[in-house]
Parts: C-alpha cells; sequence; structure tokens
C-alpha cells in the first residue's frame, strides 16, 4: 500500500512538474498579453471540461482566502470605528444639545476625559497605532485584490 502511495505522490509531482513547463513555455511562446488571454480563455476559462473546471475552482479558492482575511479585518475594525463615532455624534441629539458651543464642549469634554487620564493615554496611543496599521494593511490588501481583478478583466495595471 505504502509503496503505491509514494507512486502515486511521485506521478503527481512529475504532472505537476510538466504543467508548470508547459506555462512557462506558453509564457515564453506568447507574442502580447492579449494574445495569452484570449488563449487561456478559450482553452481554459470557457473550457466545457468538470475535471479543467474543477482545477481552476481549486486555484481561485487558494488564491481569495489569503486576501480577504486582511481585508475582512480592516473592514470589521473600520465598522467598529464608525458605530463608535456613530453612538458618541448621536449622544447629543438624545440628551437635546441644541448650540454650536454647547456641541463642541461636548466633544471637547470628551476627548478631554478620554486622554487626560494617565493609565488612558498610552493606551489609547497603542491602539491608535494598532489600528492605522490594520487599516493600511487592509487598504494594501485591497488595492492588490483590485489590481489583480482589473488584470483578470483585461486591463493593464502598472504598479509603482
Amino acid at each position: 500500500m505504502k509503496m503505491s502511495l509514494r507512486k502515486t505522490e511521485k506521478d503527481l509531482d512529475s504532472y505537476a512538474d510538466r504543467l508548470i513547463l508547459n506555462i512557462k513555455a506558453l509564457v515564453l511562446l506568447k507574442s502580447s498579453q492579449s494574445e495569452l488571454q484570449k488563449i487561456v480563455e478559450k482553452k481554459l476559462l470557457n473550457s466545457h471540461d468538470d475535471d479543467v473546471r474543477e482545477f481552476l475552482k481549486l486555484l481561485k479558492n487558494s488564491e481569495k482566502g489569503r486576501s480577504f482575511i486582511v481585508s475582512a479585518l480592516g473592514e470589521i475594525v473600520l465598522s467598529c470605528i464608525l458605530v463608535f463615532v456613530g453612538v458618541l455624534l448621536i449622544m447629543p441629539v438624545l440628551v437635546d444639545i441644541n448650540s454650536v458651543s454647547a456641541f463642541a464642549n461636548y466633544l471637547e469634554t470628551l476627548a478631554t476625559l478620554a486622554l487626560s487620564k494617565p493609565v488612558l493615554f498610552p493606551a489609547f496611543l497603542f491602539l491608535d497605532f494598532t489600528l492605522s496599521l490594520v487599516l493600511i494593511a487592509s487598504a494594501a490588501a485591497l488595492l492588490r485584490r483590485v489590481a489583480r481583478e482589473l488584470r483578470q478583466a483585461g486591463f493593464e495595471v502598472v504598479e509603482g
């Protein structure tokens, strides 16, 4: 049983190596990016073969998971911020603050209370830094995903 399993793994590795070589040959023989895209769409993406469709689905699923995790994390953090800011901004309406100076005083009081305590200010700086990193990372992941989708749609994306 082990012998046939090892042979099967070697066969799969051999087929994968041949697939890589065939892909490299296809890329080398292409005269333009659009020509390669047409060939790939014609032969692979529009294929009616169930095995080819299953293989393409496998490639798409492994590709999607990684970038969506970072983007989803950033979107969750961003939505939490929006909810928090929304609650802070709706409070004056609920407690009947009806002048601009009273509203400004309310916001100033909130900021003073949050940042004046010696224990809270370092925590605020840490949360601010962490939040900034998460949002920047999610923005970068989102931009990479958009660039990849634009390339798949046939647009030329120049990075730099």
